[in-house]
Formats: structure tokens, sequence, C-alpha cells
């Protein structure tokens, strides 16, 4: 089945990284994605950064106060229109392209699947890190 999915990109003064964030979001090989970045009242850049993406898969919502990490993390699962999410912090990317297609093939393969957690690579450069 091709859920919506709904990738969350919750942020706060981090324009500098968002970019990557949201370009690796855009290169996923599974179509049917939104992606939400919930600035959480940034006073740097960040709306700039966004606007710049010109792809209708995007929605941005700004706090009109800072609500801190969590409540931030909250506003934008309710915001999400996707049956299923994913979290992925403004300061982080996907490395495989394919990662949210086989997140989907799991779900679809175990309909009992409520969480997924994965590997990630941290303090790695893009050279040392590997996939499976």
């Amino acid at each position: 089945m091709q859920y919506l999915v709904s990738i969350l990109i919750p942020t706060y003064n981090r324009a500098n990284l968002l970019k990557r964030a949201i370009e690796s979001a855009l290169k996923q090989s599974y179509d049917n994605i939104e992606i939400i970045v919930s600035d959480n009242c940034s006073t740097d850049d960040t709306k700039e950064v966004v606007s710049k993406f010109m792809d209708n898969r995007i929605r941005y919502f700004r706090n009109e106060r800072n609500l801190g990490p969590i409540l931030n993390w909250r506003l934008s699962l309710k915001i999400a229109k996707g049956y299923l999410s994913v979290i992925l912090s403004d300061d982080d990317y996907f490395l495989d392209e394919q990662y949210i297609e086989n997140v989907v093939k799991l779900f679809n393969r175990y309909h009992s699947v409520n969480l997924v957690i994965t590997d990630c690579v941290l303090g790695k450069t893009n050279k040392e890190h590997r996939t499976h």
C-alpha cells in the first residue's frame, strides 16, 4: 500500500544544517511523502532556507514562541497528515535514499509494527559510514 509518510523536521536556529536534512528527505525513493518543518521560533534565516525549496511536499510552520523540543515534536505530529511518521532532526539526514521505502515495506509485511528504530551513524564522516 502507498501510505502517505510524514517526515517531520523539528528545528530551532539551525538553518545552516537544515538544508541538508531537507535535501536528504527530498531524495527519498518513496514518492508519497510530505515534509513538515516545524520551526520553534528561530531567530536565524530558517524560513528563508525552507522557502528556497520549490517543492509542494514541504510544509513550513513557525511557532509564535519557543515551545521546547518535546512540544515542538508533538506539534509536528499533530500537523502531519501521513499514516506513518518519521522524525528527522534538523542536524541529521538520511544516508540511504531507500530508507522510507524500506520502512514502508517492513510495515506492510508486519502490520503489528508500531515503531521502527534503525542503526544510526554518529561521529563518522560520509566516507566511513556503512549501510545494511
